[in-house]
């Protein structure tokens, strides 16, 4: 079994440094999984990179976690409290946010991210 296993994402810096910290400083092998956007490989604008991170992680596709000798602790909880009317009492990640209307993908019939990137 690895003494430190840990998910980051790039979109939050601070977790991330103090993951490399503790896996540096981890007795034995250690293993991070990092979701990075890569705007060339995913074709979406650079200002994007950041906040396509964010909604990975907001809305549970990628949940940031650790794993200390055995016990699991997540990194990133959503608060419901300010997610608004309907969403605060249901449970699990966050849908993603409504998109603006410039944001629409005419080829798909309904709201994406995919005419940004």
């Amino acid at each position: 079994m690895l003494p430190y296993v840990a998910t980051a994402s790039p979109s939050y810096p601070f977790d991330m440094m103090e993951k490399v910290k503790k896996g540096l400083r981890t007795t034995g092998p250690a293993y991070m999984h990092v979701l990075s956007v890569c705007p060339t490989g995913w074709r979406c604008p650079t200002d994007l990179s950041v906040r396509l991170g964010r909604l990975a992680v907001e809305t549970g596709v990628f949940p940031l976690y650790e794993v200390e000798n055995g016990a699991y602790k997540m990194s990133f909880e959503v608060n419901r409290a300010e997610a608004g009317p309907g969403l605060s009492e249901a449970p699990g990640p966050l849908p993603p946010p409504e998109l603006r209307p410039d944001q629409a993908n005419p080829g798909a019939g309904g709201p994406g991210i995919s005419r940004s990137c």
